[in-house]
């Protein structure tokens, strides 16, 4: 992007399908794209809140018993092309959020036919394992790539186990 003849420049930029909440903005500047390009210039980050219009909706509740299936949709939209499908995980909420968080049950999706430009509009199912202790947990739907990379992620909706 040109930079002011001040040293000046501005530039906007639609952020990705990614889970609201608190993130960093970085800025770099370098010289012309090459392959041999080195950062000239790296910003102070900026503290930013992310807010998504894209979430998710279960039925029949928010609370579950072990052993319940939980029907799942899109609020929002669905997933920007080239999405290929949706991986749904109901994972515990206890691990500190420098620690990976314990996946305990995967679900299924049930999307339309659609070509590489279209939007995924998908509905889903997860079932909370029988064996589920009673407590707090996140349900969260990603929209992968064909080649298993993630292309953008909902707002995870808290699940209670009862």
């Amino acid at each position: 992007m040109p930079v002011g003849a001040d040293g000046q420049w501005t530039t906007t930029s639609t952020v990705p399908m990614l889970p609201g909440g608190p993130t960093i903005l970085t800025a770099y500047c370098g010289p012309e794209a090459s392959a041999s390009s080195k950062w000239v210039f790296v910003y102070p980050s900026v503290h930013v809140t992310v807010t998504t219009p894209f979430e998710l909706s279960v039925l029949p509740s928010n609370t579950a018993s072990p052993g319940t299936t939980l029907s799942v949709t899109p609020v929002g939209g669905g997933c920007p092309p080239p999405s290929t499908w949706i991986q749904l995980t109901l994972y515990t909420t206890s691990q500190p959020r420098t620690q990976p968080q314990i996946e305990v049950a995967q679900g299924a999706t049930n999307n339309t036919g659609l070509s590489a430009d279209q939007t995924l509009d998908w509905t889903g199912s997860v079932t909370v394992p029988s064996s589920l202790a009673p407590g707090q947990y996140q349900l969260g739907a990603d929209c992968v790539y064909s080649r298993g990379a993630p292309k953008g992620s909902y707002a995870p909706i808290a699940i209670t186990v009862k």
